[in-house]
């Protein structure tokens, strides 16, 4: 019952942002995130090529109309609603426009695709070196004992932490490994079945987590 303030994309995929034309309020999201969304065309039109990402599991939204955001911020914006704070961290690691929603007074930080719980993250934009240095900050001060909300997935707490930054580390070894040894894409893309025993996924997931993971 209470007035829709603003709208905060803390990425810009498609199974988030398409959600904007429901809402009567301003849109904002980080400048990469903001450039990104501006070059989507104004309807969505379902991809034809499978990634393994969320939007490709979904059918019906063909048509959907694409609102991009109407405020952008570079490093750092504040927003405040009476006494409440809400700093919003542009937090490039998983893709390049990441952001953060913190609320320190509460001890809640959304933290979008930056976490990955129940299913493989979306690598295919990813600097991991600066991800996992966004997973470590994520134990200290200013956001030590906070709970985290992930992009997918329910309330998780710093230990959740772990397995993910030890996935990213295995990965980065293991396709370091073979660009060692020079060998091409076509070599790397069979340590898909691999990573995928990494996670617990649906028989009826795998196919699309393993083009994910491709």
């Amino acid at each position: 019952d209470m007035p829709l303030r603003a709208v905060v994309n803390l990425d810009h995929h498609l199974d988030r942002v398409l959600n904007n034309q429901w809402f009567d309020a301003p849109i904002i999201a980080s400048a990469p995130t903001a450039a990104r969304m501006m070059g989507y065309p104004d309807v969505f039109r379902h991809p034809s090529m499978e990634t393994g990402a969320d939007i490709e599991a979904v059918s019906d939204l063909a048509g959907t109309r694409i609102r991009a955001p109407q405020f952008a911020f570079s490093e750092r914006l504040t927003l405040l609603s009476g006494a409440r704070k809400v700093h919003l961290l542009h937090t490039p690691g998983v893709n390049a426009g990441a952001a953060w929603a913190h609320l320190p007074e509460q001890q809640i930080v959304f933290v979008g695709d930056s976490l990955a719980v129940d299913y493989p993250p979306l690598l295919a934009e990813a600097d991991t070196e600066a991800w996992l240095a966004a997973l470590e900050s994520l134990k200290k001060a200013p956001f030590r004992n906070h709970r985290i909300v992930p992009g997918r997935g329910g309330v998780v707490e710093a230990d959740s932490l772990q397995w993910l930054t030890k996935y990213l580390n295995t990965a980065r070894r293991k396709v370091g490994q073979l660009r060692e040894r020079k060998l091409n894409r076509a070599d790397v893309s069979r340590l898909v079945p691999d990573f995928l025993e990494y996670w617990e996924v649906p028989a009826a997931d795998r196919r699309r987590m393993s083009a994910r993971l491709q």
